[in-house]
């Protein structure tokens, strides 16, 4: 539209013909003099106009001087260029835009404000604004705020105009301000163009707002005298600045403070690289003195604090503590001590097992306020080789679900795409690994709750072969239970597992001796892969196949051959898998559901419900499955070197599914609501066979996709020499920004 349909008095002004966007970006050919220190141009009788001046002493009493802002928009007749052509700094344009929206909404630029944007963004201190003696809003420069509700624009600007779920400024809008395609390179000649070009040469004026540099999207508000709002979406930043200048679009001193801020945000990525840095980089940092296990940890707890709010990933943190702990590891490398392999690095570990003296909830209400009496092995094994417990990852009640919400803790979400489950059991372990939150997480993995996480997150889980780590009783003579690592990188997975690994005097299913897996292998040229698109009992995603397929292709460039199998696997694989869950998982909730089913969750008093039909003939049929199922896998893992399969078969369900509520189709089939949408489960059937899950891509809805590598029987190193084989060949996954999920 043009000015003029919500100004009609403009049709007699140079702005006649112009557009409102043309006003918005300064682009109008209205010839307005922009001269600072000449007192009667047209800034100079602005000032005198708004009340801010008085008419200057010594003036020709025959020159006009406007009594008001919207007097001078009138007197102002003359074009300089036509509308659109180039860009002139005016500052009385953004104050033809709030005559316009006035007249719009019939409301004072001041209610306009206060209503919109200060009182919905949460303003801590009331605004004021300049009036003109009309009465009318100086909306290009008289309004007086404090730094901090200031910067609580700037945030809201940098969260894509959201707060709380509340779309406050269209996005649409920030967009555009971001990336319009309007830029500084038709640029008027002008003292006030000239000092522009001087500090923003590659940059561009969108919608009111300075764009730093028009390929990025940092945006800035910027006052003749320094006052500045910066906005960085890049670095994930807001500074504002009430400081200011003796004299005006002083270049020198806004060379430097934008010197200045491009060092805090250089401040800021370094944060946020060393909350992506992989364990194996930072124990080499740490060694070499070139990193401090305090400036690690400082960085994952700023990150923590930022963005764990949206994902709620932990239950339970230990800040404090973890700084504490950190400068003992510092003061260890400093002083060349001997370190262990984990050695100042922040892990997540799952609220399932307990660490003596501290809170331990299961995701449950009814452990809401119990304290754990002893350690686990594995925890006493992470601990002792000098990682740093920084906080405790949310599971879903008693870690029986794919999924992570409770009803203590509320929805884990995952980072990738809020709307989606980050996975279970070990949820909490795979959303902060993706938010950057830790640097390696434990998990456990009953019927794929280590891979199932790792999937969905695009990461890397490991479920080691039955006893070669221990496991709390009762749960260690439980062949389909197993604890392992989640991680961003194969080297950090196989780093966590070396520590967790080896036979325990408190589990007497651990395997002797100790296996240490190398971090260096052979290349796999002229393997053998196996490959089943859906274990024959499963319907797959289309996007997930595809990356699947796209995935195996990485797979044939390394020499490898790969070839479709026929498992022999029917509908009673998925079923065995339930039922031998139910009789021994679900049996051991029985206790909760008689003395607290009222606090349990839909799900798990569903589970715990539904495993009282289970009868020693379905377990012992769950068995009889389970050896079938492996005479054909067997002879296949002989003739192949590995088999590879989806890990999920869609992406990812709802960040809030029930399954006791919701249904659950895949390609228009209805699936078992629990596990059906999991392909991880027949290798707990087959638990003697190592599976480690890497990503595979990302579906269409920016959530990962994942694939099973399965090995032999106890042969741990085939499926991490062909997983790291797979890693370098695909370049890597969360090493740059672009890997990451924008949070």
């Amino acid at each position: 539209e043009q000015i003029t349909h919500y100004l009609p008095e403009l049709k007699s002004t140079a702005w006649n013909g112009a557009t409102l966007q043309h006003v918005f970006d300064m682009t109008s050919g209205v010839k307005f003099g922009e001269e600072y220190d000449v007192r009667n141009s047209d800034i100079g009788k602005m000032d005198v106009a708004s009340g801010w001046k008085p008419i200057p002493d010594g003036s020709d009493p025959n020159e006009y001087w406007p009594e008001c802002v919207w007097d001078q928009m009138l007197s102002l007749k003359e074009k300089e260029t036509e509308h659109g052509e180039r860009f002139l700094y005016r500052s009385i344009e953004t104050d033809v835009i709030a005559h316009a929206m006035e007249r719009v909404t019939g409301k004072k630029l001041a209610t306009l404000i206060s209503e919109e944007l200060w009182q919905p963004m949460g303003a801590e201190e009331a605004a004021n604004i300049t009036v003109d003696s009309a009465g009318y809003g100086l909306s290009c420069g008289g309004i007086s705020s404090t730094l901090r509700d200031f910067a609580r624009f700037g945030l809201l600007h940098l969260n894509n105009g959201a707060l709380n779920g509340e779309q406050i400024i269209p996005k649409f809008w920030v967009d555009d301000i971001r990336n319009g395609k309007h830029g500084l390179d038709v640029i008027a000649p002008s003292d006030v163009n000239t000092n522009i070009l001087s500090f923003l040469p590659v940059g561009k004026y969108r919608n009111q707002f300075w764009v730093e540099d028009k390929e990025k999207t940092t945006v800035m508000c910027i006052g003749v005298f320094g006052q500045l709002i910066y906005i960085a979406p890049e670095y994930d930043m807001v500074v504002v600045k009430f400081s200011t200048w003796p004299d005006f679009l002083d270049t020198k001193h806004k060379l430097n403070t934008l010197f200045g801020i491009h060092a805090i945000a250089q401040d800021f990525h370094l944060k946020d690289y060393l909350c992506y840095i992989s364990g194996d980089d930072a124990i080499k940092a740490f060694k070499e003195k070139k990193l401090s296990p305090v400036e690690l940890i400082d960085a994952v707890i700023h990150r923590t604090e930022h963005v764990d709010t949206e994902i709620n990933a932990f239950t339970y943190t230990f800040f404090d503590q973890a700084r504490e702990a950190a400068k003992i590891a510092e003061k260890k490398y400093a002083s060349n001590e001997e370190t262990g392999e984990l050695e100042g690095l922040p892990i997540g570990v799952k609220d399932e097992s307990g660490i003596i003296g501290q809170p331990l909830s299961k995701g449950s209400l009814i452990y809401k306020d119990y304290i754990a009496e002893d350690t686990s092995p594995v925890n006493q094994r992470v601990i002792d080789a000098g990682a740093i417990v920084h906080a405790r990852t949310a599971t879903p009640e008693f870690s029986c679900a794919g999924f992570t919400w409770s009803r203590l803790w509320g929805v884990t979400r995952n980072p990738w795409n809020t709307e989606f489950t980050s996975g279970g059991s070990s949820g909490g372990s795979s959303a902060s690994l993706a938010a950057g939150t830790s640097t390696i997480c434990t998990g456990s993995d009953i019927g794929g709750s280590i891979r199932i996480p790792a999937s969905t997150c695009g990461l890397v889980g490991y479920k080691p072969p039955y006893g070669r780590n221990p496991e709390e009783a009762i749960f260690n003579l439980d062949f389909y239970c197993h604890t392992g690592p989640l991680a961003r990188s194969v080297k950090d997975a196989i780093r966590l597992q070396n520590v967790m690994c080896g036979p325990s005097p408190r589990d007497i299913a651990t395997l002797r001796p100790k296996l240490t897996l190398p971090y260096k292998y052979n290349p796999i040229k002229n393997w053998k892969i196996a490959y089943s698109p859906n274990l024959g009992c499963f319907e797959v995603d289309a996007e997930v196949e595809k990356n699947t397929l796209e995935s195996l292709e990485i797979f044939k460039s390394l020499g490898a051959t790969v070839e479709e199998v026929d498992l022999g696997w029917g509908h009673e694989t998925l079923d065995a898998g339930l039922a031998y869950l139910g009789h021994i998982f679900g049996a051991a909730m029985q206790d909760e559901l008689e003395k607290h089913g009222e606090k349990l969750t839909t799900y798990a008093k569903a589970f715990a419900e539904e495993s009282l039909n289970s009868t020693p003939r379905d377990f012992l049929g769950s068995l009889d499955v389970a050896y079938k199922m492996y005479e054909t896998l067997g002879p296949i893992l002989e003739r192949y070197n590995v088999l590879i399969c989806p890990t999920t078969a869609i992406p990812a369900v709802p960040a809030e599914f029930d399954p006791t509520k919701d249904n659950l189709e895949i390609n228009n089939k209805e699936v078992n609501k629990m596990l059906g949408w999991c392909m991880t489960t027949p290798f707990n059937t087959m638990s003697r066979c190592p599976v480690l899950t890497v990503p595979s891509g990302r579906a269409s809805n920016g959530v990962p996709t994942g694939i099973q590598i399965v090995g032999r029987t106890y042969c741990d190193e085939d499926v991490f020499q062909a997983g790291l084989a797979y890693e370098i060949a695909a370049s890597g996954w969360y090493d740059t920004e672009s890997k990451r999920p924008n949070l």
